[in-house]
């Protein structure tokens, strides 16, 4: 079974539970590996970028995973009073710590205005007036929310910089003799239709 019970957790709390279980411990190893890396090592610069790519997709799994959690029945605690007192506080305080690790590791990186490349999949490349480039658009959430007809949507928007000179554009002033560079934006709306 998909859901809870008010007996038994159902696969997809179960299965969620052990991949963030297993992708914390691994992120916890590679974070202590990384700090033995030196400048001239080949994981200098590829490990903290996979180390932030997974921490995105963890916060991402753990939004979820609250998301399911507030929307599906959970077995009931047994054990005496001060039991059960303990065992919510500590299951809460693991969703409150996993939460600001995984914020905090999302405000370091992009402190200096600077997104996460999540595994290069807002990296592309751009093919202009015969000229192939590598471009990255540097994406932001705009907005979350549900719908009028039972659905719910999250919105992105992204934006960046072409140099006509870098696609042979500008000596030919295909767009005016001013024309130097050129604003790419994108926006981009995911929309999460009801399962059940």
């Amino acid at each position: 079974m998909l859901r809870n019970t008010e007996t038994s957790y159902g696969c997809v709390s179960i299965v969620l539970h052990w991949l963030m279980a297993v992708a914390i411990f691994g992120m916890f190893g590679l974070g202590l590996w990384m700090t033995e890396l030196n400048y001239y090592d080949k994981w200098y610069h590829d490990a903290p970028e996979i180390h932030k790519s997974i921490g995105m997709l963890l916060l991402f799994a753990l939004l979820f995973r609250l998301a399911w959690r507030l929307t599906n029945p959970h077995p009931k605690i047994v054990g005496g009073h001060w039991e059960r007192l303990a065992a919510l506080a500590v299951h809460r305080s693991h969703y409150v710590l996993m939460f600001i690790v995984l914020v905090a590791g999302y405000l370091i990186p992009t402190a200096e205005g600077v997104g996460i490349d999540l595994f290069g999949w807002f990296k592309g490349k751009l093919t202009l007036h015969g000229v192939t480039k590598a471009i990255a658009i540097q994406v932001k959430q705009i907005g979350t929310g549900a719908d009028p007809w039972g659905g719910y949507r999250r919105g992105f928007e992204g934006h960046t910089t072409l140099h006509l000179s870098n696609y042979r554009m500008k000596k030919s002033g295909m767009l005016g003799a001013v024309s130097e560079n050129v604003e790419l934006f994108l926006s981009i709306e995911g929309l999460r239709t009801k399962l059940f």
